[in-house]
Parts: C-alpha cells; sequence; structure tokens
C-alpha cells in the first residue's frame, strides 16, 4: 500500500563477488506466518508455504521473504521456519510484521533450475526430425 516500507537491494553486478543467495525478485507464492517465537535476541518465524514451492526447499537452502534473502532453518509439513538475527530485523520489514500476516516468497533460482533438470524429459512430438530437415535440404 501507499507508503508502506519495503525491502530493496541492490542488483548484483556482472564482475561482482559472489556472497550470498541467488534470487531474482520475482514472487513465486504466499505463505502465512504461523508464528514468531523470541528466542533469546532472535526471532524464530515459522511460515506456512505452498505446495508449489516445496520442490525448491530443503534444509539451509535460500529463500526470499518479503525479498529479504534468508536461510530456512526448518521444515515440516507444509511449513518453514527462518531464524531472525536483530541486524535483519532492524534493517527490514520482516521485523514488524506478526503472526497470521501474509509474505512474499520466492525459492533460489539454483534450486528452480536444478528442479527443470531432474523432471522427466517431454518425449519430442514434433514432426520436424532431422531426418525431415536432410530430406527438405537444410543440411
Amino acid at each position: 500500500r501507499s507508503g508502506d516500507r519495503v525491502n530493496l537491494e541492490r542488483a548484483l553486478m556482472v564482475g561482482d563477488r559472489v556472497s550470498g543467495h541467488f534470487v531474482t525478485g520475482h514472487v513465486d507464492c504466499q505463505g502465512r506466518i504461523s508464528s514468531i517465537i523470541p528466542s533469546g535476541g532472535d526471532l524464530h518465524m515459522t511460515i506456512e508455504v505452498k505446495d508449489e514451492i516445496g520442490p525448491y526447499l530443503a534444509p539451509r537452502c535460500s529463500i526470499a521473504v518479503d525479498g529479504v534473502s534468508l536461510t530456512v532453518g526448518e521444515i515440516k509439513r507444509g511449513a518453514i521456519t527462518i531464524y531472525l538475527i536483530p541486524l535483519t530485523m532492524r534493517e527490514t520489514t520482516l521485523g514488524s510484521r506478526k503472526a497470521g500476516d501474509m509474505v512474499n516468497l520466492e525459492a533460489d533460482i539454483l534450486a528452480k533450475y536444478a528442479q527443470k533438470r531432474d523432471m522427466p524429459k517431454k518425449e519430442n512430438t514434433s514432426s520436424i526430425t532431422p531426418e525431415s530437415l536432410k530430406r527438405h535440404g537444410f543440411f
């Protein structure tokens, strides 16, 4: 909404040192914060996630929550837990979130590529084959 705070981070430039997670700023789905539990000076935030993002999640994988690149601490059926340190709570919008809030989620792009690579290949249903190209003089 107009006037809301948002999380912004400069894009990686070609030639920059790579440090951190590979997220692109696209929203894959939304999740609902189910609990926020203080633990010392940190917060344990549990977010209900949709099945569509599940194949890209693993313990200690990367996920962006409202544009903040974080590490998944735990995965339990239909939910992830992330751990927020004081700096993250102070410097991002996540420190003001409450249970019941909806958040935007984006999985790490490398996980998406790995999942795509492992998917079964579709059979070629095209009538264009190397043989038909030869027959028509393309090579």
